[in-house]
């Protein structure tokens, strides 16, 4: 009898075979990850071979070589779905000096200018506790809301600059 992967495991090697796609086949899998076989990568890939999947860090060292090519990180956003999330990049942070209070007024503002546009969407008379999709769009919520993630972002990177004894 042979053995048949439940289809999360197979979705989990079909992710992993689109991933060494992107890199460039299994022919330039061992020049990026520590597999000096190129047949290792293909196995990793295929629903024949159920004992074998692709350990994390051939994972990330594949990934590290996919930036900015359409589905990356392949297997990081796959297995986020799996947990009932998703991979959300955040934007770098963009800060030059810590000052604490200029980052509060600016988490202050955005996350009022959020509130704010989303509780004016809540209490439309047309309709009332619910967020329509032109009212996201016309308050550009979503622009606003990247832009609160960013001033988070940027509040982040000035606190683990404190940890790591750089301010």
């Amino acid at each position: 009898m042979t053995d048949v992967l439940p289809p999360e495991k197979q979705e989990l090697k079909v992710t992993f075979r689109a991933l060494v796609r992107a890199v460039g086949g299994q022919e330039a899998c061992p020049g990026v990850a520590r597999y000096s076989r190129h047949q290792t990568y293909s196995e990793f890939a295929s629903i024949e071979h159920v004992e074998k999947f692709a350990p994390i860090d051939v994972i990330a060292d594949l990934e590290a070589v996919t930036h900015g090519l359409p589905g990356h990180p392949h297997v990081t956003r796959k297995l986020c779905r799996m947990a009932g999330g998703a991979f959300v990049k955040l934007p770098p942070a963009e800060i030059t000096a810590v000052d604490w209070h200029k980052a509060l007024a600016a988490l202050i503002e955005e996350s009022r200018d959020v509130s704010m546009r989303l509780l004016a969407a809540l209490g439309d008379a047309a309709t009332p506790g619910i967020v329509t999709a032109s009212e996201i769009e016309a308050s550009k919520m979503i622009e606003e809301t990247d832009a609160l993630i960013s001033v988070g972002v940027n509040l982040r990177e000035m606190l683990k600059r404190v940890v790591a004894g750089d301010s």
